[in-house]
């Protein structure tokens, strides 16, 4: 009789574990500086964590896991969740000061996660033009390393504009690719901004070009 209950509550704890659903997943990656189109280890020996952003479910905002960076810049973190929809941040810090390092990473086994924590590219900018408007027309674009405008006179012509070598990416990283944009207007009230996509793998001195269409 004692071995039925016994039989009968170890499998009452199986199904109540079943039941909670929660699954184990790893994040495996590299912490990294970019320095002149190099690769370099960075943060090591420093304490990061993951953290759980609450985004529409009952589970609470937490952090998941903790973890040291090591000499080569790797890091890993071993987690476990019941919630597959909230977003993951991985952070720097402790108390008041935590710096979010990558946003939206998916809760899923990630084997080589790069994590850039100075991202740099190269940025080289063009006009396309698709219409050449007359000398009467001017189109303004905002340098992403400059608070003055470029002043374009028209009529308009295919030309490069600029190129920046080097140029830092948004200061947190986005999982998967980022986005940036280009500011240009025509006759400072037509909005010609171009919106482009920086892959994760090619942050370390890789060029983006980037083409603002004339309409």
């Amino acid at each position: 009789m004692k071995n039925i209950f016994l039989i009968i509550l170890i499998a009452f704890i199986a199904t109540s574990c079943k039941k909670e659903g929660k699954t184990t997943y790893t994040i495996k990656g590299q912490m990294l500086i970019c320095i002149n189109g190099v690769e370099k280890p960075y943060l090591i020996n420093t304490a990061i964590n993951l953290f759980q952003q609450k985004d529409g479910s009952n589970n609470k905002s937490k952090v998941l896991a903790n973890t040291i960076i090591d000499a080569n810049g790797n890091f890993i973190f071993t987690y476990n969740t019941n919630n597959s929809y909230d977003s993951l941040i991985i952070r720097e810090g402790s108390g008041f000061g935590f710096n979010n390092i990558i946003t939206d990473v998916p809760i899923k086994n990630i084997n080589n996660l790069k994590v850039f924590y100075a991202a740099r590219y190269n940025l080289v900018v063009s006009l396309n033009v698709l219409k050449p408007y007359t000398n009467l027309d001017t189109i303004l674009v905002i340098k992403p390393d400059s608070i003055i405008s470029m002043k374009i006179p028209g009529p308009f012509t295919n030309r490069r504009l600029f190129k920046l070598i080097d140029f830092p990416a948004r200061p947190e990283m986005i999982y998967g690719k980022n986005e940036e944009i280009q500011k240009a207007y025509l006759n400072t009230n037509i909005d010609l901004s171009k919106s482009y996509v920086i892959e994760n793998s090619k942050l370390c001195g890789d060029t983006v070009y980037v083409n603002i269409d004339v309409k």
